[in-house]
């Protein structure tokens, strides 16, 4: 998984590729890669459980959501603003997973830095309500979270969805 370091290092440090920043309708092909190579460390955090090995992205993550903020004009109408969302509560889900302390309040700062109200996408809206909550346990799990979101709502069809497809 070292390759996948370098690829988030390099994002957040990357200077061109981001687009037309002012265009609201315009596409940055480098926001759409970042949430690729986010996701990639997602997918290998669950094939291989590694726990311990995601604390080594946390600033990489952080520089990254800065990096594009810095360099697009970010907003709910942006044709790809649902690649934003994806990719701050990948990034967020990433610290969360590490099981830590540490990681359960910095994904909490970088939802609150980087992520909009009301989000459009389920997994943005699901680590928003979940932020929001009364709190998140040891775990990382939420304690109270509020449980008719809309969130928490696809989170709770999707887990359905899926355990009748395995029937």
């Amino acid at each position: 998984k070292p390759f996948l370091l370098d690829a988030v290092e390099a994002l957040s440090k990357q200077q061109s590729g981001w687009g037309d920043s002012q265009r609201l309708e315009s596409e940055a092909p480098a926001l759409a890669q970042a949430m690729q190579t986010v996701d990639r460390v997602l997918e290998a955090h669950r094939r291989t459980g590694d726990r311990d090995g995601l604390e080594k992205y946390f600033e990489a993550l952080e520089r990254l959501c800065a990096n594009i903020c810095s360099r697009l004009r970010l907003s709910k109408e942006r044709a790809d603003s649902p690649v934003y969302e994806k990719l701050v509560s990948s990034c967020s889900m990433i610290m969360i997973a590490s099981g830590t302390d540490e990681g359960v309040s910095k994904s909490q700062q970088l939802l609150r830095q980087y992520m909009w109200k009301s989000p459009g996408i389920a997994q943005a809206q699901l680590c928003t309500e979940l932020l929001q909550s009364r709190g998140l346990g040891d775990s990382g799990l939420a304690v109270g979270a509020p449980a008719d979101g809309p969130g928490m709502r696809a989170f709770v069809e999707a887990l359905a969805k899926s355990s009748h497809a395995s029937v």
